[in-house]
């Protein structure tokens, strides 16, 4: 079978219309960039956003022969149309501003309604600041199809190009006949933008460094134990944070991380918020079968569906390196099982299908998260100090006065905590592989200490972590179970 397809493509940014006819003639495509400005607000705090494409003018004609169209030509780009457009932000304020905003995809009316061929899941389809989506079904409402972020500096003026590209493809698997003779037409627009100081700015240049729990009473920090990490360590912080519509709780900033929006969009490095749920995700195990490589577990997609797409999560590259001991005084520490998660040094292990990575947007903690969350008994040195205890395996954290200054004064080991209560110490998973075999996942028992166990065993609970990207912008909040951080 022989195809031929029409397309026009006009734009805002891009502004898409389509024209298809099947026959055995040829295959052409007219593109047109218009100079608009798109978006342009102005805001009260001192900065200034626009998009802007002046400049950016051009026209594109270009024939695609009949032979680009054959039946046999599987899923190839029968038309395409690029351009390019900035956003700027002006930042006329003290500190760094942050602006957050969609791309979103809009119909033009007045003609046809265009529809995904059935059982296809990519036709016509919108690339945009490196996220590629299928284009949505028509409909009078926008739809959003990627997002993305800018950041200024006190008093400087930032620049972001973003390449923006429509593609029409040659489907052979699929009948597309349902368009014949339609004409479609549609644009992508920036929208809704907020600005402010990101949440992960806030942390690391804002928030308050220590302070006591309402619940007990007992000190906690803001603390930084390896470069430009911050972590929240103590009994109960004020780390809470509401994130659509849930409690979470704020691990720390995360820094040099590889992240996108979009699963399949390259990595870009960056600063990250890394937060816990508060309530746990119930019990359950870790795997189905007895295989401990988190890549290939049914979790993470049962993660993914109830929390993956809560807002300014991003997808991130996790470190999956297993743990080879977590006995013994050299390799059993907090700052050991963080080198051996990562492969620092050639730490970690690797064991049965292992990559030592995993690109996903919802995962667990890691056993050193845990071990680095306490703040031991509040004294700057010490045997049981903060540093005294990230000096002694947290397998030891399990038993007398280790049991009582370390592991207890460690907020990692609660979950569900309420007003008046730190929450329960429930036995639970880390993302983390015990590679003494292909079974075992390390854990972290109620009673405070490192251990492992098979990942089918169902007793243990299911604490959720996601990572919140730059266009996580704070709102309010001062961080306590009462008042907890706000986002815009």
């Amino acid at each position: 079978m022989k195809k031929n397809i029409m397309i026009i493509a006009m734009g805002i940014i891009i502004l898409a219309c389509i024209v298809i006819s099947l026959s055995f003639a040829y295959f052409t495509m007219t593109t047109t960039i218009t100079n608009s400005i798109t978006y342009n607000t102005t805001f009260d705090n001192g900065y200034n956003l626009t998009v802007d494409v002046s400049g950016n003018a051009n026209e594109v004609v270009f024939g695609i022969s009949e032979g680009d169209m054959l039946w046999s030509m599987q899923n190839k780009v029968a038309a395409s149309s690029s351009t390019t457009f900035d956003i700027n932000l002006v930042n006329g304020s003290s500190g760094p501003i942050t602006c957050a905003y969609d791309y979103v995809w809009i119909w033009e009316s007045g003609y046809d309604n265009y529809a995904l061929t059935t059982g296809a899941t990519l036709e016509f389809v919108a690339e945009v600041d490196g996220a590629s989506i299928q284009v949505p079904n028509y409909t009078t409402s926008e739809t959003k199809i990627g997002s993305g972020y800018i950041t200024a500096l006190d008093m400087e003026t930032a620049n972001k190009r973003v390449d923006a590209t429509v593609k029409f493809y040659n489907l052979t698997d699929y009948d597309q006949s349902a368009h014949r003779n339609k004409q479609y037409k549609g644009h992508i627009a920036v929208k809704n933008a907020v600005c402010g100081v990101s949440l992960a700015d806030y942390i690391a240049n804002n928030a308050p460094r220590s302070g006591t729990s309402s619940v007990g009473s007992t000190p906690w920090i803001l603390t930084s134990d390896r470069t430009d990490e911050y972590r929240y360590a103590g009994k109960n912080p004020d780390n809470y944070i509401t994130i659509n519509g849930e409690l979470w709780r704020i691990i720390g900033v995360m820094p040099n991380m590889q992240y996108s929006y979009d699963e399949n969009s390259p990595k870009t490095a960056g600063s990250l918020v890394k937060v816990i749920r508060n309530n746990r995700h119930g019990a359950g195990a870790w795997a189905s079968a007895s295989n401990n490589d988190w890549a290939v577990s049914t979790l993470p997609t049962t993660l993914d569906n109830a929390y993956g797409s809560f807002d300014n999560v991003v997808y991130v590259t996790w470190p999956l390196y297993g743990v080879e001991t977590y006995n013994t005084s050299s390799k059993g520490t907090a700052g050991a099982l963080y080198n051996a998660e990562r492969n620092i040094d050639g730490a970690g292990g690797k064991i049965g299908t292992m990559s030592g990575s995993w690109n996903g947007r919802v995962g667990l903690m890691y056993p050193s998260d845990y071990g680095y969350a306490t703040n031991g008994n509040g004294a700057t040195s010490g045997t049981y100090s903060r540093s005294g205890c990230l000096s002694e395996m947290i397998y030891n954290w399990g038993d007398g006065d280790y049991k009582t200054y370390c592991s207890s004064n460690a907020w990692l080991l609660y979950s569900n905590a309420t007003s008046s209560s730190v929450g329960t110490a429930y036995s639970f998973w880390t993302v983390t592989a015990y590679t003494s075999n292909t079974s075992n996942v390390m854990m972290i028992s109620g009673y405070g200490y490192t251990g492992s166990g098979t990942a089918t065993q169902t007793s243990y609970s299911i604490r959720p972590v996601v990572y919140l990207g730059p266009s996580a912008i704070i709102n309010g909040g001062t961080g306590t179970f009462a008042d907890p951080y706000t986002l815009k």
